[in-house]
């Protein structure tokens, strides 16, 4: 059903990698999803991803000052877009919607890279979409030097994963409105895409909520976890007033 959608999803979606050392600790490695917006490199993410890259940069640099450093301070990270690291010019977000774009200095856009289309109308209650992201890439590991030098291993090319959420409901806020979906996103979709059959962005993934259900199963308490999105009306308006580029259907 989603075939040729997935298929497409390759050429606009670019990992988010985010890897730190903290004093006295081995380092560790993230990933999130990102949609090219523009030729221009403007990347559109989840707000939360780029804030972890706000505050490694701001602790980095703190911490660089200190004469002594404690345990869990923050020493040196690296992010990548792709495979490539990534020359910053501007990061705009939104925290109510959670909301990011980032965007990046010289870039270059790769042969197969197009920019994402957004669908022309709203998604309704029990449509079925396709959530698309980079999860489940367990063999990652990532090596530091005292050079401040990050070496992954096992991580190129990184894989795309895609599950199904059905439309169950929708949620709205003073300033933004979201989609809740019948199955949870994953860690690794966050900034990642929901899409029609056709390929076009009807959301993008942010979080995953937890209700407690009315019963229990074998001594445990019984939950039921659920996607959340924001809907395409707040994506749209963000872009619009940050004046960014960016293709509808």
């Amino acid at each position: 059903m989603f075939q040729n959608a997935c298929r497409n999803m390759t050429n606009v979606l670019l990992p988010i990698i985010v890897a730190h050392k903290a004093y006295g600790r081995a380092p560790n490695v993230g990933i999130a999803a990102a949609m090219l917006l523009n030729p221009a490199g403007d990347i559109l993410t989840a707000g939360h991803v780029l804030q972890k890259i706000v505050d490694l940069n701001e602790h980095c640099a703190k911490n660089a000052k200190k004469r002594r450093l404690q345990k869990g301070d923050d020493v040196a990270y690296i992010f990548l877009i792709g495979q490539d690291k990534a020359d910053i010019e501007e990061i705009v977000l939104d925290e109510e919607s959670d909301i990011g774009v980032l965007r990046l200095k010289n870039f270059n856009l790769p042969e197969n890279m197009t920019p994402v289309k957004f669908r022309s109308g709203e998604v309704e209650a029990g449509e079925l979409l396709c959530r698309v992201g980079f999860p489940f890439v367990a063999d990652i590991q990532v090596n530091y030097r005292n050079n401040e030098d990050f070496e992954f291993v096992n991580l190129f090319p990184v894989p795309l994963f895609v599950n199904e959420a059905m439309v169950s409901r929708f949620h709205k806020t003073p300033k933004a409105s979201f989609i809740e979906t019948s199955s949870p996103g994953l860690r690794g979709q966050s900034g990642g895409p929901l899409v029609d059959v056709n390929g076009y962005v009807c959301g993008m993934q942010i979080s995953t909520s937890h209700y407690p259900l009315e019963f229990t199963g074998k001594g445990r308490n019984q939950v039921l976890n659920v996607g959340r999105a924001v809907r395409l009306d707040t994506i749209l308006a963000f872009l619009d007033t940050q004046n960014i580029t960016h293709q509808r259907e």
